[in-house]
């Protein structure tokens, strides 16, 4: 894909308009690349499209989806939109460092298909922690799919992989037809990830830390239920089906 942007950064917001300023101001603040940005309204109930178009920007481009999908429906609204050499994905309520995507191409291998940086917690009380992985949770280098399911075991105690925030390869993420699940409304980045490895993607991880990410209370993401687990068997039974 010719052209000049270097990465297109899909934000998929619902009921955002609180705290989606700082996702945005943090895309359109990067430094050494081009970028354009792509938020999607997953049907939200809030002013958050009237914060989107508030925002003086040419670069930044807002998507309404019609009914409420979840996040994953969201990305892959933004995914088909995206023109950009690389596509990042970025929550509505996190943020980036300045030098993040600059960085991190800097880096890439030059075949590589996907590529993974480190990342911190923002607490409520605007704490920045260290780097969430170790190189031993999160090795660098080449990241196989072995090595993805096995630290995404539930009650292992092991680190969750599947909280970090890659780069995609847009020609990749098309040529393979790769799309998020829209019934996955927790672990979607995981099963993306996965079904990338299961095409034959190249996966690097860096040595880079520059995805932040905000601790808030009453996400989704930050609580496990009954009801959680028994749709990740399926889910996980399902990927099984589709890559066997």
């Amino acid at each position: 894909m010719s052209n000049t942007i270097d990465v297109s950064i899909v934000i998929a917001a619902w009921n955002a308009q609180s705290f989606i300023l700082t996702a945005i101001n943090s895309a359109l603040s990067q430094e050494g690349v081009s970028v354009e940005v792509i938020v999607v309204d997953d049907s939200s109930t809030d002013n958050t499209c009237n914060v989107v178009e508030s925002t003086v920007d040419s670069r930044v481009k807002l998507l309404r989806s019609e009914v409420n999908g979840g996040p994953g429906a969201a990305r892959n609204i933004g995914f088909d939109a995206a023109k950009g050499t690389w596509i990042a994905v970025l929550d509505s309520d996190d943020s980036m460092s300045q030098n993040r995507l600059k960085n991190m191409l800097g880096a890439a291998p030059a075949k590589a298909d996907v590529l993974i940086d480190n990342f911190c917690e923002l607490s409520s009380n605007g704490i920045l922690s260290k780097p969430f992985y170790s190189h031993t949770e999160l090795p660098l280098g080449r990241l196989n799919l072995s090595f993805l399911i096995e630290t995404n075991l539930v009650f292992t105690g092991v680190k969750s992989t599947g909280y970090v925030k890659p780069l995609f390869k847009n020609e990749f993420v098309k040529d393979n037809n790769i799309k998020y699940w829209p019934e996955v409304r927790i672990g979607e980045d995981y099963y993306f990830l996965a079904s990338c490895l299961a095409c034959g993607a190249i996966v690097e991880v860096l040595e880079q830390t520059g995805y932040i990410y905000t601790i808030r209370d009453g996400s989704i993401s930050s609580e496990l239920e009954i009801s959680h687990v028994e749709k990740l068997l399926r889910f996980d039974e399902k990927f099984m089906h589709k890559y066997s």
